[in-house]
C-alpha cells in the first residue's frame, strides 16, 4: 500500500450506501458526544495505524468511527450497554464478508484504552 493510501482511504467508499452509513455514524457521533479535535486527529490515526492490517485494502470512515467509540466511552450514561451494542456491531461485520471487522474490533479496542487512560477523574470531596 502506498504511504499516501494509508493515510487517504477513510475518504474513499464503496457504494452510496456505504457512504451514507459511515456519515451518519460518524455525524451522530460527533453531534451526540463532546468530541474535542484530539480525539478526532487520535481516531483518524488509529484507523490509518500500520501495525494491524499491514496492507490489506480498506476503504470507509467505519475504522475512524469505532475509534471515536471507543474514545468517548465514559461519557456514555449507560456504559456495559453501550460496550454490549458495539461489540453486537462488531461480532455482525463478522458474519458478512467483505466488511472490516478486525479492523473494527482493533480500532474500538484501541480507542476503548485510550479513553481509559484519558478519562477524567472525579475527587471526592470531604465535606
Amino acid at each position: 500500500m502506498n504511504w499516501y493510501a494509508r493515510f487517504t482511504y477513510q475518504f474513499l467508499h464503496i457504494s452510496i450506501w456505504h457512504l451514507l452509513i459511515n456519515m451518519w455514524s460518524f455525524w451522530g457521533i460527533t453531534t451526540t458526544y463532546k468530541i474535542r479535535i484530539w480525539h478526532l486527529v487520535t481516531a483518524y490515526f488509529i484507523s490509518a495505524s500500520p501495525f494491524f492490517y499491514g496492507d490489506i485494502p480498506t476503504v470507509g470512515l467505519s475504522g475512524m468511527c469505532f475509534s471515536l467509540m471507543g474514545i468517548i466511552w465514559y461519557q456514555v450514561l449507560h456504559t456495559k450497554l453501550y460496550h454490549c451494542w458495539i461489540i453486537g456491531f462488531i461480532f455482525i461485520g463478522f458474519l458478512f464478508p467483505g466488511t472490516a471487522a478486525r479492523l473494527h474490533l482493533y480500532c474500538y479496542g484501541i480507542g476503548f484504552i485510550i479513553g481509559w487512560l484519558n478519562k477524567p477523574v472525579k475527587y471526592e470531596t470531604g465535606d
